[in-house]
């Protein structure tokens, strides 16, 4: 059974991430296997063992554990990229930054910039690279104003480099973590950090720098009310009698945080519809509104078939949603009902709701999410699509009705975290499953290859970039090693148009081949079904020519206007 899905799970997730554990607890836990497994290795000039005993233990809450190499101490981190090349899934370089002050701290970030570069070749392959920055506020000899530029120019830097991240130990030392640098931890091993700081650095790499880097994201958080949003019960309390303390209001906050962050969020609880949209509407106090909620099911039906509901409204596997509640028997039967989804026992005070999804494995991202503005609303509208389509005539009618435009854009830089973005969390939409890195996306995006990006908006709403074809090319030749949408932006026969555009565009380039790189998932059947359609048989390579025609047969009534930046 996955992690989450009962009462002992639910106790560790409040262990390991309501609060900050200490060292004892988590030795204390007995180890357990699990289905991923992850290879990391440490390049380092202060010691990683102290971290690294403790990470596994929050791997557990993603159902995974983790085996680390560790490197000899080397401050000049000489062939820190070649060692081990091929034998890990993720590269961490651990620097004690106090050994490298007599640098000037551009001259620093830059140092190790280029050594990740140089050490990827110029073809610009690698694992993903993650380097800590440093904290301010207890290193003899190294000033704060040092520290402070030295992390803006890796910040800098780091965003210039593909699958290179920064773990921030500055950010960690804001949070509410005491004392995070221990003297003497630094005088008998030249590690500067406390046990509460190392079990907090820990916590960051096991439950969400890690999961980020190689685990599909969650995509919504669905809330139950009452003991979960508030304090009380709706229905006996009324609107003004339910109480809404500190708790409830830091967990409203994080909830909209995430929302900002590019999560959808979904209301599932079993009330009068009437007397939420009264709740809302009185209570002025409230961080959220209900707009802020993308799907809502407030009804007495069941909530695994509600949270079922949810999930085939937004277009998304139900393994896409993480669900609060705050009854433990409410959650035992959405394991039964609904076992894909992932759980979480709200804490009645809210607090600990909110701590926890601070921190749950799913939810961190990497980088900012580029279309996090657009989202909701174009969720919601949805909904209105759906009236004009059981209003419409016949599907032609429906989707003139629309008034869509389609912007096409061919091998646009401006667009690669986005295509990275897609790449990632698209399931059901996902023809190759190709999992893209950043660099692959800059490799796509370069000469001799051909990568277009689509965006989308009609008259109810802007959807943003929906979907990317990406293809090698080569001799007259070409390899479709990416076809994905986002499945918000399906319904509406975009990605023939645009499958129909791009091979009208390879013809151009001098292609007369098509090999197709379709690959079959637990969840890609729309994509595959939408191969079917023009490759009934199944063949990897088709003539060009023949595919062109029976695209363009099946897009050529489509009412969209279509724009082209090149």
């Amino acid at each position: 059974m996955a992690f989450g899905k009962g009462p002992s799970d639910w106790c560790l997730q409040h262990t390991l991430l309501a609060g900050l554990p200490r060292g004892s607890a988590l030795r204390a836990l007995a180890k357990v296997s699990a289905n991923r497994k992850l290879r990391l290795r440490c390049e380092r000039s202060m010691p990683f063992e102290l971290v690294s005993d403790f990470v596994g233990p929050f791997m557990r809450l993603w159902d995974a554990e983790v085996a680390v190499s560790v490197s000899d101490y080397d401050p000049s981190l000489v062939g820190a990229l070649g060692r081990g090349r091929g034998e890990e899934d993720v590269l961490l370089l651990w620097i004690d930054w106090r050994l490298h002050r007599a640098m000037a701290p551009e001259h620093a970030a830059r140092w190790v910039i280029d050594l990740v570069a140089a050490g990827r070749g110029a073809g610009g392959h690698g694992v993903p690279v993650l380097i800590n920055d440093w904290p301010q506020g207890g290193t003899a000899g190294v000033p704060d104003s040092w520290v402070a530029a030295l992390d803006a120019a890796l910040e800098e830097r780091s965003r210039s480099l593909a699958d290179c991240h920064l773990v921030r130990l500055e950010h960690l030392r804001k949070e509410e973590c005491p004392a995070f640098f221990d003297p003497r931890n630094d005088e008998v091993a030249h590690y500067p950090f406390s046990q509460a700081a190392t079990v907090h650095i820990a916590r960051h790499l096991g439950a969400q720098m890690l999961p980020a880097l190689v685990t599909p994201r969650l995509k919504v958080v669905a809330v139950d009310l009452d003991h979960t949003l508030y304090e009380g019960v709706l229905g006996e309390d009324g609107p003004g009698g339910v109480r809404a303390g500190p708790g409830h209001q830091a967990l409203q906050r994080q909830l909209l945080l995430l929302k900002e962050a590019g999560v959808i969020l979904a209301l599932c609880s079993r009330n009068e519809r009437a007397d939420v949209e009264r709740l809302f509407a009185q209570r002025k106090e409230f961080v959220l509104s209900l707009d802020d909620f993308a799907a809502v099911r407030v009804d007495w039906g069941s909530k695994p078939d509600n949270l079922l509901s949810i999930a085939a409204q937004l277009n998304l596997h139900p393994s896409a949603i993480l669900f609060v509640d705050d009854n433990p028997a409410e959650l035992a039967r959405e394991a039964e009902g609904a076992p894909e989804v992932e759980l979480v026992l709200a804490d009645p005070s809210g607090e600990g709701t909110a701590a926890i999804l601070s921190r749950h494995p799913g939810l961190f991202r990497l980088r900012a999410d580029t279309s996090s503005a657009l989202r909701t609303q174009d969720l919601q509208a949805n909904q209105q699509r759906e009236q004009l389509r059981a209003a419409a005539a016949d599907p032609a009618g429906y989707l003139a009705r629309l008034g869509m435009v389609v912007d096409l854009f061919e091998n646009y830089a401006g667009h690669a975290s986005r295509i990275h973005e897609l790449s990632n969390k698209t399931n059901q939409f996902n023809l190759c499953l190709a999992r893209l890195t950043e660099q692959d996306v800059a490799r796509l995006l370069g000469p001799r290859n051909f990568t277009l990006s689509v965006a989308l908006r009609d008259e109810l709403a802007d959807s943003g970039v929906v979907a990317v074809l990406a293809f090698e090319m080569s001799a007259g030749r070409a390899r479709l090693v990416e076809f994905l949408m986002s499945c918000r932006a399906l319904g509406r026969d975009v990605e023939a148009v645009a499958f129909s555009w791009a091979l009208g565009r390879l013809s151009q380039l001098g292609c007369e081949h098509l090999e197709i790189q379709a690959r079959e998932g637990p969840r890609n059947q729309p994509a595959l079904e939408f191969l079917h359609r023009f490759v009934p048989n199944g063949e990897r390579e088709v003539p060009l020519a023949r595919l062109r025609e029976a695209a363009g047969r099946a897009v050529q009534r489509h009412p969209a206007e279509i724009r082209v930046h090149q």
